[in-house]
């Protein structure tokens, strides 16, 4: 970058040309603007003034020119600055041609204005971009502008003109001279030449005060760039212009942003570009292209055809197509515009029929439908549909319900179980006129209702009021009516459309059901048999929904099983506020890990400090990701347990030097003799910042690679060879035999406040811990094979917080025998742990009710007995 303050003299006193391009935006500026720029060159004229005025930035880009030729340079800022200031020139040029200074004035002409030798647009020293140009040159060159009397560019010669007229009414010339001089040798811009490839770039990042730059002007420019300069009026006229008037405003339809367009055009053949990179990848794909403006321009419009089915669906004359076009609309989902493209481009071809193309278009809706339904994120979509395109091959249909498959398309069952509760109108407004619609036309009823002249009803309506109105719902929901209200108010059941929602508003069920029979939708028929509307009727109603719901969007016969991802399963109730944010961070972690490429349920989200991944068959090797938040410290660890465990660690602490040079990094090994941790660790971590959660998400997901690189085949080997033992086989086949008893365990559970740690009953050891009760401090069962005992304990690490520890220690020396009668057991102690036990045998499984009902209870008295005196939540 080259950058030197320079008068206007040294600017436009020389061979060089200045060129704006299309991307700028037209000629602005005022009156308060031009106001300001005459008052700083009429102060400059007094006694005293200062010698020179910084009027601001003149920032260029050399274009290309042949040798001999003059340099031209391309405006990126400044442009405003320039402008005014050669309509400036032309009214001082104007005024000493009415003064009969015709000498005078052909030196403003020849020295600021024009080559005078020159044709065509080569002769302007300031050239304009098209839309200023005619009216700009026109007064450069002297001509009548009468018919441009709407323009600012006449508008700021007028005004300079009058104003010039006035400061020179006496001493004519030695005013223009004194003014010329000013303006020519004291006025100074700061000259930038730059050097990029994306002068778009440079101009949003210096444009912070103009109006905002939009790629699609960019990309104009690039193409005029290409046309010589003498017949760019013509390629306008005769293509662009039609071209850019297909996204104009119409009648009915609102103006359309072209920048989206040529992302979705340059994507549509399954290669992603990024939001703000459309100038760059647009110049780089049609470097040749643009030497066939004609050509190019026909593709572009033919796209644009196509693309604006999809932005303006109503205008689509198939009925068919304009139909599911608009339950495409209303699924919001313009990232899926270039799949979509590249489909209607298919079609447009013929080489993919109508039947396919609606097929494909009406599994996309299911799909966005049914994950928004249950959930799942849309965050990856803006790349899931690009990479969608890639799929596709000689059966698109078949080939992208494949692909929406291994993307989680909930199955019939995962929705009908989420729509009773989920909260669709507040959710997905949009969506639910789609879905109401849709259901009123599933019912095929022979007289059709224009369905766009109806508002979608709240049936319990959205405000419950203290009239007599109000007080009928109230008694109509019964006790509690503000739960159901507020579970209830904006799901499926409660929700239809009409066309009296004005008349209903707020009124009773009697009132409203009334209303609702005179709408001949048979929606509302379902009402005209029921007495009241509650919670019961509602859900039924729902439940009725879900079913054509499903059937209207359909997810194929598949053996591929719907599981829910992290984010999309539903938080567990009673969850206190750091047990919230847990599972948040391992929500995202997940999330994390799928874009990643790692497995999905490969790890399943807790409210807990830590989570685990199984590797192998055995049960005995795991990965085990965690966070202490007390000492911001996160970590990944290989756990090993139990005999096969210790059979895998031996051998990999025999090979930790090869371990850590192919990894890379040391690790922590901590082995026993029945297995051990191998792990590592980052320190000064900020737990509690979301901000810093995709980094540390990314540090697991960098470790999870390393691990599964370098130990997960290692461990797989050793587990083969330790199975061949038959000591060892007869302990894996103990660990299946506890993966039984403690899934049963965990079915006697169910309707509790206890449940245990996901994965925790599948890992099939002898110890299964409850879901902490907070960072630290746990609870879990254990069975001892050796003594025959099962026990429940209850245990406070030194990762808790202080005062925990403290009251902890507290309750360990001075009230034991308290703690004992209210459990109505003896006490063991070890630190940090305390557990009662009983005798026990696993092997007997009709005993297993009786041990867990056992569990059950014992766990609940730990519960009672430490959380209020550890101040827990």
């Amino acid at each position: 970058m080259q950058a030197q303050p320079k008068t206007i003299r040294e600017i436009l006193h020389t061979g060089d040309q200045y060129i704006i391009p299309l991307f700028q935006r037209y000629y602005s500026w005022e009156k308060s603007h031009w106001e300001r720029l005459r008052m700083d060159v009429w102060a400059l004229m007094e006694n005293g003034a200062k010698p020179i005025h910084f009027l601001g930035p003149l920032v260029c880009t050399l274009l290309p020119r042949l040798p001999g030729n003059s340099s031209a340079f391309q405006l990126i800022d400044g442009q405003q600055r320039i402008t005014t200031l050669t309509i400036l020139l032309a009214a001082i040029r104007d005024v000493a041609q009415s003064r009969n200074l015709n000498d005078f004035a052909e030196e403003v002409t020849e020295d600021y204005l024009l080559f005078k030798r020159k044709q065509g647009s080569d002769r302007y020293k300031v050239l304009p971009r098209l839309g200023d140009r005619e009216v700009l040159t026109t007064m450069i060159e002297g001509n009548d502008m009468s018919g441009f009397s709407d323009s600012p560019v006449f508008e700021a010669w007028k005004y300079f003109h009058r104003h010039v007229q006035h400061l020179s009414r006496k001493d004519t010339e030695q005013q223009l001279a004194k003014l010329l001089d000013v303006i020519t040798n004291r006025l100074n811009l700061v000259a930038v030449l730059i050097d990029g490839e994306n002068p778009y770039e440079i101009f949003d990042s210096l444009n912070s005060t103009g109006l905002p730059l939009k790629e699609s002007d960019l990309i104009r420019n690039f193409v005029f760039m290409e046309i010589p300069l003498a017949k760019q009026q013509e390629f306008n006229d005769q293509h662009w212009k039609q071209f850019e008037e297909m996204f104009d405003a119409n009648d009915t339809e609102e103006a359309i942003e072209m920048t989206p367009f040529y992302r979705d055009y340059l994507m549509r053949n399954g290669k992603y570009s990024k939001e703000d990179a459309t100038f760059v990848d647009f110049k780089n794909a049609h470097e040749d292209a643009v030497r066939q403006p004609e050509v190019m321009i026909g593709e572009l419009k033919r796209y644009a055809r196509l693309d604006l089915m999809l932005r303006r669906p109503g205008a689509v004359k198939d009925a068919t197509l304009r139909g599911i076009l608009r339950q495409v609309d209303g699924m919001e989902i313009t990232t899926a515009y270039p799949l979509l493209l590249n489909l209607l481009d298919r079609n447009d071809r013929g080489q993919l029929s109508k039947e396919d193309l609606c097929g494909c278009l009406e599994d996309l809706v299911s799909f966005v439908l049914r994950r928004s339904i249950c959930g799942e994120t849309t965050r990856t979509y803006g790349k899931w549909f690009v990479e969608a395109i890639t799929v596709i091959r000689d059966h698109p249909r078949r080939d992208l319900q494949t692909y929406w498959l291994s993307r989680r398309w909930p199955d019939d069952a995962a929705v009908k179980a989420r729509l009773p509760s989920f909260e669709l109108y507040r959710r997905e407004s949009t969506k639910t006129r789609v879905i109401l619609e849709a259901l009123e036309e599933s019912f095929g009823h022979r007289e059709r209702v224009d369905l766009s002249t109806l508002t979608i009803e709240h049936v319990m309506p959205q405000t419950i009021t203290n009239n007599k109105h109000g007080k009928a719902w109230k008694e109509m929901l019964g006790d509690g009516w503000e739960k159901t209200y507020d579970a209830l108010l904006h799901t499926l059941g409660n929700l239809t459309l009409t066309g009296y929602n004005t008349e209903l508003s707020n009124s009773a069920f009697e009132t409203k059901k009334v209303e609702l029979a005179k709408s001949h939708l048979d929606l509302n028929a379902y009402f005209n048999a029921l007495a009241k509307w509650d919670a019961e009727t509602i859900r039924a109603r729902t439940t009725v929904l879900a079913e054509r719901l499903v059937t209207l969007w359909p997810r194929p016969a598949t053996e591929v099983i719907y599981a829910a991802s992290a984010e999309a399963i539903p938080e567990p109730e009673g969850l206190t506020n750091a047990a919230k944010q847990r599972l948040e961070y391992w929500r995202q972690m997940d999330v994390r890990l799928e874009e990643r490429g790692v497995p999905r349920d490969f790890i399943v989200a807790a409210p807990d400090s830590s989570i685990i991944a199984s590797i192998g068959d055995s049960g005995a090797a795991e990965f085990e990701f965690g966070f202490n938040q007390q000492r911001g410290r996160i970590f990944v660890s290989l756990n090993l347990s139990d005999e096969m465990g210790a059979f895998i660690a031996s051998p990999l602490t025999e090979a930790k030097a090869a371990i850590e040079q192919e990894l890379g990094y040391k690790l922590d090994w901590e082995i026993r003799n029945q297995g051990g941790e191998i792990s590592i660790s980052d320190e000064g971590i900020q737990i509690r910042d979301e901000n810093d959660w995709p980094v540390q998400h990314d540090w697991f997901g960098d470790r999870l690679e390393d691990f599964q690189r370098v130990l997960q085949p290692r461990v797989i080997v050793l587990e083969k060879e330790a199975l061949k033992d038959p000591e060892l086989r007869q302990a894996h086949e103990q660990r299946g035999l506890r993966v039984k008893y403690w899934r049963a365990c965990s079915a006697a559970l169910t309707g509790s406040q206890l449940s245990f740690r996901e994965n925790a009953p599948d890992a099939g050891r002898t110890l299964c811990r409850f879901r902490p009760l907070d960072d630290g401090v746990y609870l879990g069962a254990q069975y001892y094979p050796t003594t025959s005992q099962l026990c429940v304990y209850f245990a406070v690490w030194s990762s808790a917080v202080r005062k925990q520890r403290q009251l902890f220690k507290e309750l360990v020396e001075s009230h034991i025998p308290e703690l004992e009668t209210q459990i109505g057991e003896k006490l063991h102690w070890e630190d940090p742990y305390f557990w009662v036990s009983i005798p026990a045998d696993i092997g007997t499984s009709s005993d297993w009710p009786r041990q867990h009902q056992w569990v059950k209870e014992t766990a609940e008295k730990f519960i009672a007995t430490f959380k209020p005196r550890l101040g827990i939540e």
